[in-house]
């Protein structure tokens, strides 16, 4: 109930969530490893420093996205104009030698946790729930420095870094 109510608010723009619908994002992100929370982050998120103002900013302007897997979140090369937090599923990190040899199709895409014969298309890194995607050690210069793939279905929120709520299309 606690997430429908949480996806609800999610789906509404930036300008149009209330006071209410930001104070569940709020409760809900501050749980995940991105912002700090749970067991896995130790108290660390991907955040640090992050306070409860700025938390609250993003969740204002934060946009739910939604993925199968397969999808192709980034590519590499693509502008670098936000990140991503993956409130439920899995995504896929390919590595900068590997999307350069291969950028498979969505149909060509293999999830990870499917067998596959050639081991190289297999993500280089693996991100789930609570996750930030996205941030130093994917983009550089503001471009996107690997592909993104979903692995699973999977539930992101798009935190825009130019402060504008906006919408991604997932290919």
């Amino acid at each position: 109930r606690l997430f429908q109510a949480l996806l609800t608010a999610l789906h509404k723009h930036g300008k149009h969530r209330r006071k209410k619908d930001v104070d569940l994002i709020v409760e809900c992100t501050a749980r995940l490893a991105a912002f700090g929370g749970g067991k896995a982050s130790g108290g660390r998120g991907d955040l640090p420093g992050l306070d409860s103002r700025s938390h609250r900013d993003l969740c204002r302007v934060m946009t739910y996205v939604e993925a199968e897997a397969g999808d192709t979140i980034v590519e590499l090369g693509d502008v670098a104009d936000g990140f991503y937090i993956i409130l439920e599923g899995t995504c896929g990190l390919q590595s900068a030698n590997h999307a350069a040899k291969h950028r498979p199709k969505a149909s060509e895409y293999r999830p990870a946790t499917s067998v596959t014969k050639n081991a190289a298309e297999k993500p280089a890194s693996l991100f789930s729930e609570g996750d930030a995607v996205g941030l130093s050690d994917c983009a550089r210069d503001g471009i996107w420095l690997h592909t993104v793939i979903a692995t699973s279905h999977a539930i992101l929120l798009f935190v825009s870094l130019t402060g504008e709520p906006g919408s991604h299309a997932i290919t």
